[in-house]
């Protein structure tokens, strides 16, 4: 009897399997190699402008089926590469759109067939510049972005589209689609305003006042607070000797709850911004509670050292406009900047950096910092680069490249409350030749400690060693 049961049971299942089996069939899509897209723009005006990519996005580019936005095999990223030369001054407004060529609509019909674009090059939970799904298609044409402004730049952004693994709709996993990429640079109706270099004494560096600037803006002359022009305390022109003007404004603070004797700084210009350095931009700003970048582009920026330095009073940042695909060292960017807490710094563009060192250094709010996009290839000095930072817990460094690292002395002292510290097969210490105290008074969390071992003879997963292996899943 029990075994007439067993067989019962288990025709019942394979019905199911089979029924399931077809009813959540999807097309075996093979990935392609050259996983781009073509990008075709429209140029106006005596400047030129184009991306490199590849061929259509079509269904035999990827298996449609509920994944993460990461999962090669069931969903598409694509890199696309924007060029933008221009004469003069001129600065060029860039629109990008997904050109819905044929799209099934069941595809249309569910919130978790997505996309999002963005400087992420391992994902899309962070660096986002727009997201969304394809229930609002608009005249054939999805916007991915509209109105990022240009000089002379070339840059990078990544698109992803999948179908979400929280997907359970089996209509969804059978289904087809074209989409290609399209675009149009205008001319923004500014031009190019340069900014002073930093290590000029502009009155936020004055004795007076460094120490008691809450508050600066980077914006646009038609943002600035009305009354402004004739409130302030003091007037700088901030341009260089060749571009268009750019004005900066010091007034008091008068918000509620502010502390006496306290100052805001309002950098504007009808034009936008570049920075034609920024080494040392707001070293030592004890009182800056907050930063606003609206107006202010970093491409032509080389080094970023002291961005950041004992801005103690900083607890978060937001550098998303950042263009760091210049920058060849960071150093002490964010030394002493103790109270931070919150900086992404996910889509930097670290491919050029050489130099490290103290970039991370007693930054002890910091309990999560995302380096999943660090390209470190370029690196011979990560010098004291997350010392005395007591908030890391977990540093996942499985990006790391450090083949061509030659100094980590004091790379993790006294960050004393780590316990993992994630590396892949990336992860090379043969060329390092000073790794003294690279991890005293830090390694007692981290596993296999020996205390008689402070230097990079025990920096490496497996037995005996500090660190713990994890796979990089970049590319």
């Amino acid at each position: 009897m029990n075994n007439k049961r067993i067989i019962i049971i288990l025709m019942i299942f394979t019905i199911i399997f089979t029924l399931m089996g077809g009813t959540f069939a999807y097309f075996n899509w093979q990935s392609a190699d050259n996983r781009k897209t073509n990008v075709t723009f429209t140029v106006n005006r005596n400047y030129t402008c184009g991306a490199d990519s590849g061929g259509h996005i079509t269904s035999s580019d990827v298996r449609l089926a509920p994944a993460k936005c990461t999962d090669s095999t069931y969903a598409i990223r694509r890199t696309i590469t924007t060029s933008v030369t221009t004469q003069s001054n001129k600065v060029v407004s860039m629109k990008l759109w997904l050109n819905i060529n044929s799209i099934d609509t069941n595809l249309t019909n569910t919130a978790n067939f997505k996309w999002v674009i963005g400087k992420n090059k391992f994902g899309c939970e962070s660096g986002i510049i727009n997201q969304g799904d394809f229930r609002n298609i608009q005249n054939g044409k999805i916007d991915l972005f509209d109105g990022i402004e240009y000089a002379t730049l070339d840059d990078t952004y990544y698109l992803y589209i999948w179908l979400d693994e929280a997907e359970t709709n089996s209509n969804t996993m059978n289904q087809s689609f074209d989409f290609s990429i399209g675009g149009v640079c205008t001319d923004s109706g500014k031009e190019k305003a340069i900014l002073k270099g930093f290590n000029n004494q502009f009155y936020f560096k004055e004795a007076d006042y460094k120490t008691k600037v809450t508050d600066i803006y980077f914006i646009y002359d038609e943002d600035l607070p009305s009354g402004i022009t004739t409130n302030n305390i003091k007037t700088y022109d901030m341009s260089d000797s060749v571009g268009k003007p750019i004005t900066g404004y010091l007034i008091e603070n008068t918000d509620v709850g502010a502390d006496p004797d306290t100052y805001k700084v309002y950098v504007s210009s009808q034009y936008k911004i570049y920075a034609s350095g920024l080494s040392n931009a707001f070293n030592g700003m004890t009182a800056l509670k907050n930063i606003v970048f609206d107006n202010f582009d970093t491409s032509n920026v080389g080094a970023m050292i002291n961005v950041f330095r004992l801005c103690g009073s900083l607890t978060s940042l937001d550098l998303s406009s950042f263009n760091t695909s210049n920058v060849t060292t960071m150093d002490s960017m964010f030394y002493q900047a103790s109270s931070l807490s919150s900086v992404d710094v996910s889509y930097f563009d670290t491919s050029s950096v050489a130099n490290f060192t103290d970039m991370f250094r007693s930054i002890g709010g910091i309990t999560n910092l995302d380096l999943s996009n660090f390209d470190t290839t370029s690196a011979n000095s990560m010098l004291r680069m997350f010392s005395q930072s007591s908030g890391f817990v977990t540093l996942d460094l499985s990006s790391f490249d450090t083949s061509g690292v030659t100094n980590m002395e004091r790379m993790f002292f006294q960050s004393n409350n780590i316990s993992t510290i994630y590396v892949s097969e990336a992860w090379d210490t043969s060329g390092v030749t000073n790794s003294e105290n690279m991890f005293s008074s830090t390694a007692t969390h981290l596993p296999n400690f020996n205390s008689s071992v402070l230097d990079k003879t025990n920096a490496h997963y497996g037995p005996g060693g500090y660190l713990t292996y994890k796979a990089y899943t970049g590319s």
